[in-house]
């Protein structure tokens, strides 16, 4: 058998053909795994997007429910003020037992001028914080307690909690009772646990050189002082605090309101 030779110029043909053959199988991979990347990407940043759209739907969600919480709290300490109950009917005799309508304790809201010296003040100028079962005395200092940490732990245990006065159903933490936003449970005798909590600042309502807390010229039956003014014989407005903390870490809503308890005609 005779042996076939290439001529030099076949040769350099073939080695350019082979040597092409491996450059666009080198390009082929390089686009490959150019495309993998970007696909790699795409799906993380997919993937970061998700997280972070869930992220911020949950934190809303849990705001919410806080802040739906914080206003059932809000006319539950309304109804403590007025003495009546959960259902709004005045606290009976007979139904008064332990916190139900404040019917033991040495705090409860005056029922006429005299109790606020005699009875009320006398007795929370002696507690630091002044207050207790989320009554308080006009407080004096930072009024926005709930941002200091040392002082918050001590407010909470003085706090008042929902139902605790009124009778609202609540349940202890962990209850899966559907009826009841769970942020308003709490645990009896644990006043630091839980959600929610309230405070009551019993404010005496003066009437000062024509002029009052309202404002206006107590004179003018026109003005905010006489409109807005509480009864003459128990001269008090009542500044309502709620705090209530969300599941999530940082969820947190603050609500006040100011009452002013007046006759009806």
């Amino acid at each position: 058998m005779k042996n076939i030779s290439l001529m030099p110029w076949e040769a350099r043909r073939r080695e350019r053909r082979v040597a092409s053959r491996a450059g666009q199988g080198g390009i082929t991979l390089f686009v490959v795994v150019v495309i993998v990347l970007l696909s790699t990407l795409l799906a993380a940043w997919a993937f970061r997007s998700s997280m972070f759209n869930q992220f911020v739907v949950r934190n809303d969600a849990d705001y919410q429910r806080a802040f739906d919480a914080a206003q059932t709290l809000l006319q539950d300490a309304e109804l403590d003020i007025m003495r009546l109950d959960a259902s709004g009917d005045p606290c009976r005799n007979a139904a008064r037992t332990g916190d139900l309508c404040r019917a033991t304790g040495a705090v409860y809201f005056p029922y006429e001028r005299g109790d606020f010296a005699k009875e009320l003040l006398r007795y929370l100028s002696a507690k630091s914080p002044s207050c207790e079962k989320g009554i308080c005395l006009k407080r004096a200092g930072a009024q926005d307690f709930w941002n200091l940490k040392s002082e918050l732990v001590k407010m909470k245990e003085v706090a008042g909690r929902y139902g605790q006065f009124t009778g609202a159903k609540h349940d202890v933490v962990g209850s899966n009772d559907q009826g009841l936003n769970t942020l308003l449970n709490w645990t009896p005798n644990r006043p630091e646990k839980g959600n929610a909590w309230y405070w009551v600042e019993v404010l005496p309502y003066a009437v000062s050189k024509g002029r009052s807390l309202l404002s206006g010229a107590a004179s003018n039956p026109n003005t905010n002082s006489n409109r807005f003014a509480p009864e003459a014989h128990l001269p008090f407005v009542y500044r309502i605090t709620v705090l209530v903390e969300g599941h999530q870490q940082g969820t947190r809503v603050v609500l006040q309101s100011v009452v002013s308890r007046q006759r009806l005609p």
